[in-house]
């Protein structure tokens, strides 16, 4: 059985193995072997719709055609035969297709349908049999089969690689498939006929499920309640459910307790939890409140397991502002003993994947750090096309490709959404709202690619091959060359992938909500480098931000099988995932006049968006058994009061007004817009808005469409409401003896953080500016800078402080203003309140009532609830009673940002709920004492827990000449400091005991039986 095709004036033809096409003969599945080329010109072919025929011996030619959205790959068997496979997207889990495709492999259509739809849709498994009576029967796709490569199966090696590369489930005789129309793959068509079919009786609701035990549902209850209700079932499962570790009734690994710092029980006890998942499933989350070690905890899981599983390399990924602070106050405080090696550029990663190769790697524990920013950088693109006039043309150009020399032509739908080709302009390969600026005569020298020299060129990579020649149209800048300021560099996290596949035992990601991103830098690079990791600790605050697809890319980076067996893939939408473990919203315009009895309207469904809300099933399905949670009282130490104030403030009558009008009338156009289907038609609008209200002297001024909103600027000596209530509240912490710490969104465009020191300055306040041009290496410094001389008020983005700093200097924090991003919002409202503060902590928030930034306080406190339902810190039944999914919109109009009564309380509420209700607080002049009594109590029964007791000096000193030649003492730095033949003596004296080590005795511990301290459960 061949394929037959006639592309670019040539004729091609394939072996075909298997060819699925329906009666129409639109093929849906292709598999077929043959030449590099002929392989590339079906798969091309098939892709553009183009015409194909099928040759069977003694049979006659059978017409097929290609069709629009398939996903393919080729495969290369050896040096002349390639292994092509295409599938029509209708029939893998990709959104945005024209209907779907079941197969059913075992010819049972019915029951594949019935499946599909009970996954899909979360039916009730009880009626799978029952959905196939909604479908057509017409639809039922022609099979065409042929054994498999009878002429490629005489080499061995050729058929181990296709079997290899098809897999083993491939269609046989019996198999069928049935196509569902896009209007039969609706979620409300669905439960519309379910409806319709429980009314008329064909559908009943079986007494028992067969699949579940019998429960109670009433619904009137909450959450509390139905649990209450059905604890007995709840019970039932639970027995058959271990976790993996039990606090009290597990034992502690002793290695945990032989560090130079030892953790608290809480610590250690999530430390052996996390051991016993990354045995068991290589991939787990440690979620903590920030201030509980998650850094201290990830190292005791290093240490254990390379005693206890030889772990050698570990590959450390953070934030660059926290690389230091891992080297010099976690890693060699802890574990003194371990290698630390920075990677810092391209020629640092070289060096050691040259040194891992040659054998030269160190052996015992080594930590490899690199820094989340650094691991993304790759080298500048530049564009290998030639930019030059079309060939016998004076006034035409185009793109020309560098091997074949011919104009490139790709095919794109035009305005019309018709199919096309289209030739390559300017635009193609150019970010460029001119589009003149390419084939200008006036500049006269050039790049090789007939780029102008004096050009700043932001590049598109639109498409990475020639479409005709296939040769590659990109290639790293050069230097030398004036294509880049940037010296040579390279992907760090695609070297570490490339050349140390699964090389690092062990690989810890902290901060890994920053990469959750799915097109972001920070993302791939934590993708590539957990390619190159056998086990994956991910070490978070926030593990999700409120919205069930904040932690979808994670996921699928750390455990891609779990989310192929729900039927999502690498290209499944945000939108796609809400619907399933989120909240979507929907929005259908209604348009359409009453003409006498006639009425005609028009409904057009928008693109939905997905909302702050996660369902319950997410949590139980992907979390649970990979997570390990960590409050600030698990820890048992006490902890100064923290307390949270919204502030809502008034407009100055005149400012005021200006707002109010200027809100009006930019609110209405972009809704207007929106409702005619604009992406992004409220970008504008939001930051427009909030920074009108808080730096009135620029003015406003806001481009929609072709039109210009303006708002009259104030004079730059009108100090507003927020300004002087902001003064007189620093004022008061100031006279207090406390340090303030001011953060703002908007500091590059508007300027925030400079007009709040201007402010201050004018009422006699000194403050500095934390800018972003201090790197996050040198903050911590920065910082100590301005300890010493005295400043007491700091203004700095929210951004620059999220992670990795401590300002516990400055416990009053006020947010002047917010951000819509809640991971943000509570990393960085937490810098201050942690272990070793002794200052009460007070979080304000500054809101402009009648303002945008009302409905911004109200989406964060939101997604902050949902983000606490995640966490098992709040009730879903109890969300309801702080905030509604349905005033969750980030826009609203000036008549819906009004701040109730009730906002301010709530929001006290809802933080209150962020702080665990078990935490001890102390007062200021008794917490210094209570906290050194807390430490010592809680190392002590570290101890014990790991059957580790106080050793003799005398064996101290053994232990310590055991780990090194010399043995190790410490020197007080009150004794004189001897010479150095007396120093020599010393050590040879010290080399001679090691000679004869002393057997030490250690007194035997029973297992602890019952944990009193902590009732802490992991899963």
């Amino acid at each position: 059985m061949e394929l037959y095709v006639v592309s670019t004036g040539r004729s091609f033809t394939v072996d075909a193995h298997c060819i699925i096409a329906d009666g129409l003969g639109e093929i849906l599945f292709a598999s077929f072997a043959g030449t590099a080329t002929a392989v590339d010109a079906v798969c091309s072919s098939i892709t553009t719709g183009k015409d194909l025929n099928l040759l069977e011996k003694d049979k006659p030619p059978v017409d097929l055609k290609g069709g629009s959205g398939y996903t393919f790959t080729q495969v290369k068997l050896n040096e002349v035969i390639t292994h092509g496979v295409i599938i029509s997207k209708k029939a893998v889990y990709i959104e945005k297709t024209e209907g779907k495709a079941i197969m059913a492999l075992d010819g049972d259509v019915r029951k594949a349908v019935g499946e599909h739809y009970s996954s899909q849709f979360a039916l009730p498994r009880e009626w799978v049999m029952l959905y196939y009576d909604m479908l057509p029967d017409k639809d039922v796709y022609t099979i065409f089969m042929n054994p498999i490569y009878p002429e490629l199966m005489k080499n061995p090696h050729i058929q181990e690689m296709v079997r290899k590369t098809v897999g083993n489930l491939l269609p046989t005789e019996s198999c069928k498939i049935v196509n569902i129309p896009k209007d039969y793959y609706d979620e409300k068509f669905i439960l519309d006929q379910i409806d319709q079919r429980l009314k008329d009786g064909r559908l009943k609701i079986p007494e028992i499920s067969p699949f579940e035990p019998e429960g109670l549902f009433d619904p009137s209850w909450n959450w509390s309640e139905y649990m209450m209700r059905n604890a007995h079932i709840f019970v039932e499962k639970l027995k058959n459910i271990r976790p993996r570790h039990v606090p009290g009734k597990d034992p502690l690994s002793p290695w945990i307790a032989k560090q130079k710092r030892i953790p608290f029980p809480a610590q250690a006890h999530s430390a052996q939890g996390i051991i016993n998942t990354l045995r068991e499933q290589g991939n787990c989350f440690d979620v903590g409140d920030m201030g509980t070690g998650k850094s201290a905890t990830s190292l005791t899981v290093a240490h254990v397991m390379h005693h206890e599983d030889g772990v050698k390399n570990v590959l450390i990924m953070a934030p660059s502002i926290t690389i230091p602070k891992w080297v010099v106050e976690e890693i060699n405080v802890q574990l003194p003993y371990a290698t630390t090696r920075i990677i810092k550029s391209t020629e640092d990663a070289l060096r050691y994947i040259q040194e891992v190769k040659a054998g030269k790697h160190r052996e015992g524990l080594n930590f490899i750090l690199v820094s989340t920013d650094r691991a993304k950088l790759g080298p500048d693109p530049w564009c290998t096309a030639v930019w030059k006039r079309l060939k016998n043309s004076k006034d035409t150009w185009a793109w020309h490709c560098p091997e074949c020399q011919e104009p490139i032509i790709y095919t794109d739908k035009d305005e019309s959404g018709m199919t096309t080709d289209i030739l390559a302009g300017w635009n193609t390969f150019v970010h460029a709202d001119d589009e003149d600026l390419g084939p200008t005569e006036h500049y006269r020298k050039r790049h090789p690619n007939g780029v102008p020299v004096d050009m700043a060129v932001k590049w598109n990579k639109k498409m990475n091959n020639c479409p005709n020649c296939k040769a590659k149209l990109w290639r790293p800048a050069v230097k030398s060359r004036g294509e880049t300021k940037n010296k040579p560099r390279y992907f760090i996290s695609v070297l570490f992938k490339r050349h140390l596949k699964k090389w690092f035992d062990l690989a810890i990601f902290d901060e890994i909500q920053q990469m959750k991103a799915a097109d972001s830098g920070r993302g791939d690079a934590f993708a590539q480098l957990v390619k190159a990791s056998k086990r994956v600790l991910c070490l978070t605050g926030t593990l999700v931000n409120g919205k069930s697809s904040s932690i979808k890319e994670i996921l699928w980076r750390i455990a891609p099988e779990e989310l192929l067996e729900e039927g999502f893939n690498h290209k499944s939408g945000t939108v796609t995932w809400a619907q399933r473990f989120g909240v979507v919203k929907k929005i259908i315009e209604t348009t359409g006049e009453d003409e006498g009895i006639v009425t005609r309207r028009k409904k057009v469904e928008r693109q939905p968006t997905e909302e702050p809300g996660i369902a319950p099933r997410m949590t139980a399905q992907f979390i649970l058994h990979r997570a390990v949670f960590r409050e600030l009282s698990d820890l048992g130490l006490p902890l100064p009061e923290l307390k949270e104030i919204p502030i809502f403030i008034d407009f100055d009558k005149e400012h005021g007004s200006l707002y109010r009008s200027f809100h009006s009338r930019l609110h209405d156009v972009c809704a207007t817009a929106a409702m005619k289907g604009a992406k992004g038609a409220f970008s504008k609008f939001i930051p427009a808005t909030i920074n009108y209200a808080d730096v009135p002297h620029l003015g406003a001024s806001v481009k929609i469409g072709k039109e210009i909103y303006n708002a009259p600027a104030l004079p730059r000596d009108y100090y507003h409401a927020k300004e002087r209530t902001l003064v007189e509240l620093v004022k008061k912490e100031l006279a207090e003896d406390r340090g303030v710490m001011i953060y703002c969104n908007y500091t590059d465009t508007y300027g925030v953080d400079a007009r709040i020191k201007e402010v201050l300055a004018a009422h006699g306040i000194e403050a500095k500016i934390l800018s972003s041009s201090v790197s996050p290496e040198k903050r911590v410094d920065w910082l100590e800078a301005q300890k010493i001389k005295g400043i007491k008020v700091l203004i700095a983005n929210m951004r620059l402080v999220e992670v990795g700093l401590n300002i516990i200097n400055y416990p009053t924090i006020i947010f002047y203003q917010m951000n819509y991003d809640i991971n943000i919002v509570r990393q960085s409202s937490r810098r201050a309140w942690r272990i070793g503060q002794t200052r009460e902590c007070r979080v304000y928030y500054m809101v402009y009532n009648q303002s945008q930034q009302v409905p911004q306080f109200e989406n964060v406190m939101l997604k902050r609830g949902h983000a606490l339902i995640v966490e098992g810190r709040l009730d879903r039944s109890e969300l309801s009673k702080y905030s509604k999914d349905a005033h969750s919109s980030l826009a609203k109009s000036i008549a819906e940002c009004i701040a109730d009564s009730d906002m301010a309380d709530t929001w006290k509420k809802i933080a209150a709920k962020d702080i665990d209700e078990k935490i001890v607080m102390v007062s200021e002049d008794k917490f210094q004492e209570a906290l050194r009594k807390a430490m010592k109590e809680l190392t002590e029964e570290t101890k014990r827990l790991c059957g580790v007791i106080e050793e003799s000096k005398e064996e101290k000193a053994i232990e310590a000449s055991e780990t090194s030649p010399f043995g190790h003492t410490e020197v007080s730095p009150f004794e004189p400091v001897k010479d150095d033949m007396s120093v020599l003596t010393d050590l040879w004296g010290t080399v001679e005991a090691t000679k004869k080590p002393i057997k030490k005795k250690r007194k035997k511990v029973e297992p602890v039986e019952q944990l009193t301290l902590f009732d802490m459960m992991l899963t």
